[in-house]
C-alpha cells in the first residue's frame, strides 16, 4: 500500500513538466473506455465484475476512467488546448454500463460541469444551439445504452435504498473497525485483507485509506 501516494506523485510530476501531452493522455483515455465497454457488454452480468478488476469493483472501472479523463483535461488545461465534453461523456457511458451507483453519479457529476463550462464559455449563438443538440443527442444516446438494461438499473435503485450511507451493514462494519483501533493498529492500520463484519471492504474511502496506511493517510484526508 506504501507505494501508492509516491507512486501519484511520480506521475503528478511527468504531468507537470509536460512529459505527458494530450494526445497521449486521449489514447490511453480511449484505449481503456474501448477495452471496459467491450468487457461490461460482453460480462455474464453485474455480479461478474470481478471478471474484469479481479480485486476491484464496478465504482473502480469508473474510477479508473474519470482519472484518465482528469487527467486529459489537465495537460490539456496546461497546455492551454479546449477541454471538449466527449470524453467526459464517454466516461458517463462507460460508468453507465458497470451500473455503479457512485461512479455514475461522479461521472454524471463531472460530464455537467464540463458541458455547463463549454456553454458558459461559447458567445455564438449559432455554435450555442448546435452544441445544446449535439448535448441532447448524447444524453439520448446513454439512454438508448441503458433502456435495456432496465431491469438492472432498478436493481441499482433499489440498493440505493437498501444499502445507501445509513445501512445497518456498513454501520456494523464501521462499529467493527472503530472496535479494533487499539494499539499498534490505530497507528499503522491494517492489513487490506483483514476482515471486519465479515467483509474486507469497509465501504468508506478515508476509513480505507487508514486501513491501508495507517496515520501515514492522515495528510491525504
Amino acid at each position: 500500500e506504501s507505494v501508492y501516494l509516491p507512486g501519484n506523485i511520480g506521475m503528478a510530476l511527468a504531468l507537470c513538466r509536460g512529459h505527458a501531452g494530450r494526445r497521449t493522455t486521449l489514447v490511453l483515455f480511449y484505449a481503456a473506455a474501448a477495452y471496459f465497454a467491450y468487457r461490461l457488454v460482453t460480462v455474464s452480468s453485474p455480479g461478474a465484475i470481478h471478471q474484469i478488476l479481479v480485486l476491484g469493483s464496478a465504482n473502480g472501472i469508473s474510477e479508473l476512467m474519470i482519472v484518465l479523463c482528469g487527467l486529459h483535461y489537465a495537460v490539456c488545461r496546461w497546455e492551454g488546448a479546449p477541454i471538449r465534453v466527449l470524453p467526459a461523456a464517454v466516461c458517463l457511458f462507460v460508468s453507465a454500463l458497470t451500473l455503479g451507483r457512485a461512479g455514475m453519479g461522479a461521472a454524471a457529476f463531472l460530464l455537467v460541469a464540463v458541458a455547463l463550462r463549454d456553454m458558459v464559455l461559447e458567445h455564438d449563438r449559432r455554435m450555442l444551439a448546435a452544441k445544446l443538440v449535439l448535448y441532447v443527442g448524447l444524453t439520448l444516446a446513454t439512454i438508448v445504452v441503458v433502456l435495456p438494461r432496465l431491469e438492472l438499473i432498478s436493481f441499482v435503485f433499489e440498493r440505493f435504498s437498501e444499502f445507501g450511507l445509513g445501512s445497518e451493514g456498513r454501520a456494523q462494519i464501521w462499529d467493527a473497525y472503530g472496535e479494533s483501533l487499539d494499539g499498534v493498529a490505530a497507528l499503522i492500520g491494517h492489513g487490506r485483507q483483514e476482515i471486519f463484519a465479515g467483509f474486507t471492504n469497509v465501504h468508506s474511502s478515508y476509513i480505507l485509506w487508514h486501513k491501508s496506511m495507517g496515520v501515514l493517510a492522515i495528510p491525504l484526508y
